[in-house]
């Protein structure tokens, strides 16, 4: 008498499911599709603190092995291995998708979960993925990208924000780069002025919009923000000079350029490297006016005034 007999195929990917559900946040919601030959196995609601519900989703595909043999190369994200064999049809619909992608792979052996960007990766390897003649594409993986770990989870929430404000990033970059030389000047010329006086509000409202456009570029280049909150600013100058009729002093600009200079240099050399170095060839292709702006970009002589 003959049985049905359960394939290995069907074994592993449940023990990849466990481990995914293990792994994730408990707090976190995986939302499963039903349909899953498109190249997404489910999607993951990230939760926040007070267990808030904010929309941010991320499509995921879940691959298993039973053991991960990682490179003896150590590099700055860990040891290193490479899935490959993943169809250009189905990068395509990830490439397609409104919401991050991230691949997750599942050593069931150790009950491990690692992830890989796939955008980002795309990104970098961008001549490769449009080359007709090879079919399929590899993704990296690293042994310190594992969201079993607190640096894991706060690596693939950086990766998650990172993605998410894409779009935002090339507008807030044109902007700044059009503007650079008027917004570093004002940076400069606006220090060691009269502490006493007030600051008039259009010199306040471009500060501010320079002030907003360096702090979103510094959170999605990892740069480190050590700039005064705007807020935090306003609260003391109020406390510090006791007058309603003045929302700003000279002093209080004065701190928050100084804090200011040596990040929007950062920042710059930031992007020189991603648009330039890391990611050429995409943007070499997608915006070759940004490309240039940034390959042309001259940040010495503010490193000698800061």
């Amino acid at each position: 008498m003959k049985f049905p007999k359960r394939t290995v195929s069907h074994i592993s990917e449940s023990a990849s499911w466990k481990i995914l559900q293990n792994t994730l946040p408990a707090e976190w919601i995986i939302r499963e599709v039903t349909e899953r030959d498109y190249g997404v196995d489910c999607y993951v609601e990230i939760v926040w603190k007070n267990n808030e519900i904010t929309g941010d989703l991320c499509s995921i595909q879940l691959k298993s092995c039973n053991q991960i043999k990682w490179s003896s190369k150590k590099t700055k994200l860990g040891s290193k291995t490479t899935l490959s064999g993943i169809k250009k049809s189905t990068i395509n619909y990830w490439m397609n998708l409104p919401v991050p992608v991230f691949l997750m792979l599942a050593e069931t052996s150790t009950g491990n979960l690692f992830f890989a960007p796939v955008k980002g990766q795309i990104r970098s390897q961008y001549p490769a993925y449009l080359d007709n003649k090879h079919k399929t594409l590899g993704f990296s993986f690293y042994s310190d990208y594992a969201m079993g770990s607190e640096i894991g989870k706060y690596i693939f929430i950086a990766h998650y924000f990172k993605e998410k404000s894409f779009d935002q990033f090339s507008n807030y970059l044109t902007s700044l780069l059009i503007h650079l030389n008027e917004y570093y000047d004002f940076i400069i010329e606006n220090q060691d002025r009269d502490c006493f006086l007030e600051v008039e509000e259009e010199r306040q409202l471009l500060m501010v919009h320079i002030y907003r456009t360096c702090q979103f570029l510094s959170q999605f280049f990892g740069v480190e923000w050590k700039v005064i909150e705007l807020g935090e600013a306003y609260k003391k100058d109020r406390e510090t000079w006791k007058e309603s009729y003045c929302m700003m002093h000279e002093m209080t600009l004065d701190k928050i350029l100084k804090d200011l200079q040596p990040v929007y240099i950062d920042i710059l050399e930031a992007a020189r490297d991603l648009i330039t170095n890391r990611q050429k060839d995409y943007w070499l292709i997608k915006d070759y006016l940004l490309y240039t702006m940034c390959l042309n970009l001259n940040t010495e002589y503010m490193r000698k005034q800061s």
